[in-house]
């Protein structure tokens, strides 16, 4: 088996939270299924202080100057401080990969010129549409694209249609863990929308 690949995590709340228990429970599956150790070497957060993570924590700034590292994954989200850190990776030669699909919708172009950065992520969770896209179909011609883009809005208009109201759709989301305490980003479409431009700039190689 190859040497250990060294990442360091950028976020900690829910996905960032999960993806850290899974490299630590799961990492003989893990480094079976990638053909080597996947090491989270740290975690980075905002305020360290006070607590606990399954990987040393670290202050964001700090996490870029470990010299073991290999890559950087980034579950902020938002545009920054991720685009900020993301940039310092990829200038320091590191791999990047993300899940924020509000950044790359917007400078997704422009970053990937900097280094290694990898999104699947970023749309349809574990569906590998991106990479469908970016290299499986990219001699093909993509006429159009259709799909469920959104599970908080999915399950709202699913629920409407057997008659319940959008107060009592939302809430039963929301119990379900299918949308977030704030739900605007979905039901206002930002998210949709951001991985529709996504999609259009791999499957039509056009910014949209």
């Amino acid at each position: 088996m190859r040497a250990p690949y060294r990442v360091g995590l950028l976020g900690l709340g829910h996905v960032g939270g999960a993806l850290a228990r899974r490299l630590i429970e799961d990492g003989d599956r893990v480094a079976t299924a990638a053909g080597r150790p996947i090491v989270l070497d740290a975690i980075a957060v905002a305020r360290p202080e006070g607590r606990t993570a399954p990987a040393p924590l670290v202050p964001s700034d700090a996490l870029l100057k470990r010299p073991q590292l290999d890559a950087i994954i980034e579950l902020i989200g938002g545009i920054e401080p991720a685009l900020t850190y993301i940039c310092s990776a990829l200038q320091a030669g590191l791999e990047v990969i993300t899940a924020n699909k509000q950044l790359i919708a917007a400078r997704g172009p422009s970053l990937a010129r900097l280094g290694p950065l990898r999104f699947e992520a970023s749309v349809a969770s574990a569906i590998p549409i991106v990479e469908t896209l970016a290299e499986t179909l990219a001699a093909d011609r993509i006429d159009s694209l259709m799909g469920i883009l959104n599970g908080t809005t999915n399950s709202i208009l699913d629920a409407m249609a057997g008659g319940a109201g959008y107060a009592e759709a939302l809430a039963d989301a929301q119990r379900r863990g299918l949308a977030e305490a704030d739900p605007s980003a979905d039901v206002d479409a930002h998210d949709p929308a951001a991985k529709l431009a996504i999609l259009g700039m791999l499957g039509f190689r056009r910014r949209i």
